[in-house]
């Protein structure tokens, strides 16, 4: 799990500069209830991004990872590709 939270990271500190002074935040795919197994490594993952010196959000506020998780879900782990019309 914590593997996911180094890639958004990376991707986050690539693109950083291009956001300027908007709201920008690393969307964590975890939730902070017991009830959920992924709970075990949120504070890992908080303190991972935070350390980087970005901000973060976790589910359910984080809309982008859970979009994403849901996707990968339903589609077997993976993105499909789609045809790009030139």
């Amino acid at each position: 799990l914590i593997q996911e939270t180094h890639y958004a990271t990376y991707k986050a500190l690539e693109i950083k500069e291009s956001v300027g002074d908007r709201a920008f935040y690393v969307h964590l795919d975890y939730h902070p209830s017991d009830k959920h197994k992924s709970n075990t490594v949120v504070r890992e993952a908080i303190g991972f991004v935070m350390g980087q010196g970005l901000d973060y959000e976790l589910k359910p506020h984080a809309h982008a990872a859970s979009s994403a998780a849901d996707y990968l879900g339903r589609n077997g782990g993976h993105f499909k590709r789609q045809p790009i019309n030139a």
